[in-house]
Parts: C-alpha cells; sequence; structure tokens
C-alpha cells in the first residue's frame, strides 16, 4: 500500500510505501553498503532508504524556484534509468540536490510509514499525562 504526500512547499508530491518490509529495509542496507564504499558518508543510510521506499515522484515547480533544487528532479530521472548505475545517481545527488531538500524527502518517507496499533493503544496515547488508563476512578 501506498500514500501521496507532497513536501517542499507543495511543489514535490511523492508516493510512498507505507508498510516497512523486510525486503525494503535489506534492499536499503544493501544499497547504503555499496555507497559508502565509494563515498563515506552517513547520509548514505538515509539515502537509500528513503529510495527503497519510495514508489514515485511528481515535480510541480514554482516559477521562483531556485534552479538548484530542480537538480533533484534530474537526479529522480537517473534513479529510473537503468543505464545510470546507483553509485553515479548518488554521486549526482550528494553533489547537486541541497540539503534542506534532502531533509524534507527524508521527512515525507519517514511519516509515510504507517504502524498499525490497537484502537486501545491509540485512546491511551490521547490521553492526558495526568490520568492513568487502568485506574476506574478516571
Amino acid at each position: 500500500m501506498t500514500t501521496r504526500r507532497p513536501f517542499f512547499y507543495d511543489q514535490v508530491i511523492g508516493e510512498f510505501h507505507q508498510s516497512i518490509t523486510l525486503k525494503r529495509n535489506h534492499d536499503a542496507d544493501e544499497l547504503a553498503t555499496e555507497l559508502r564504499k565509494v563515498v563515506d558518508e552517513e547520509a548514505a543510510d538515509g539515502y537509500a532508504e528513503s529510495l527503497q521506499y519510495t514508489a514515485s515522484l511528481e515535480f510541480e515547480w514554482r516559477e521562483d524556484c531556485p534552479p538548484e533544487y530542480r537538480e533533484f528532479e534530474i537526479w529522480w530521472g537517473m534513479t529510473q534509468n537503468k543505464k545510470v548505475t546507483p553509485k553515479d545517481a548518488y554521486l549526482y545527488f550528494l553533489e547537486h540536490v541541497p540539503l534542506d531538500l534532502f531533509s524534507q524527502w527524508r521527512l515525507a518517507t519517514t511519516r509515510a510509514f504507517r504502524v498499525w496499533k490497537p484502537v486501545e493503544e491509540v485512546m491511551d496515547e490521547n490521553l492526558p499525562e495526568d490520568v492513568d488508563p487502568e485506574d476506574p476512578k478516571e
């Protein structure tokens, strides 16, 4: 199951996988390991995870959006091109995509994760901190 989420001032609409799976996590770990051999960056983990959980991206750039942010769309096209290696796409991303856009993409990816909780647990989360859900008087 996927969910659509806009980010970066609603100029980018991402479709993200909601379910965290062992396969996607494994693929992200393998990609991050491969990328760290090229560039020893901590960002490789977040990049690889976001890439594995992003199903698609659509772009609706505003006229006044600086051109360096549009590099994100060029990079996305590289990831979809089988002739471009993951290493080359990652190096392009590191060199051209602004950090604040990377941060918003990461945030949109993680906010899309859906973890099921029983109704009782959700209700307990909404109680004020000073209320004991086990106390019959409350």
